[in-house]
């Protein structure tokens, strides 16, 4: 939240509004982070599979695939973007969860770049909405990936019916015990 007239210029050195400044910024780039990680190296996993990172280099076909099947999507040279792309062609996301990640990026990048400047002026009014915005789309891209992969790829799975909105990605599940931890409404560690 932004810092209103009524609060002092000197708020911020209040053990209890830095702590809880800290905190909303650190579970906001972690979750950036997770959600970039499952946009991009999802993909990469999934053209590498088989060869190792030394037979990449050697130019295996697993290295060639991908390069024609996600990179070539960007003129950016960038996997992040690339992969995005990759993602709406697929289905897995559509142009409103594009414009979505472009605004969580940004604060992200703010967060990261301007981050004195947040944690004596206050939280942007925006950070609670773009976090939920932002787990939502990671849940979302996770999902997707177990059931049109994961679960399309086991056998097992192919007789079953499941209830999708029943899956909980264990990124969502990651996500959550930092959340709880940072709130302190729950330990995961035994005494």
């Amino acid at each position: 939240m932004e810092r209103t007239d009524e609060e002092p210029k000197w708020e911020w050195l209040n053990p209890e509004t830095l702590r809880s400044r800290l905190t909303n910024v650190s579970l906001y780039i972690a979750a950036y982070e997770l959600l970039e990680d499952t946009i991009v190296e999802r993909i990469r996993d999934f053209y590498m599979t088989g060869p190792t990172y030394k037979d990449i280099f050697k130019g295996s076909d697993h290295h060639k695939d991908y390069q024609s099947q996600v990179l070539s999507k960007s003129n950016k040279a960038n996997p992040l973007f690339a992969s995005l792309e990759w993602l709406k062609e697929s289905e897995a996301i559509g142009q409103k969860d594009l414009v979505a990640f472009d605004e969580d990026r940004a604060l992200r990048n703010k967060l990261v770049h301007e981050l004195p400047q947040v944690l004596t002026k206050g939280l942007p009014s925006e950070l609670g909405a773009r976090f939920s915005e932002l787990i939502s789309l990671l849940d979302k891209i996770e999902r997707w990936w177990i059931v049109n992969v994961d679960m399309a790829a086991d056998p097992k799975f192919r007789e079953e019916e499941i209830d999708h909105r029943s899956i909980i990605p264990g990124r969502i599940l990651a996500l959550r015990a930092m959340l709880d931890v940072a709130s302190g409404s729950r330990t995961y560690l035994e005494d």
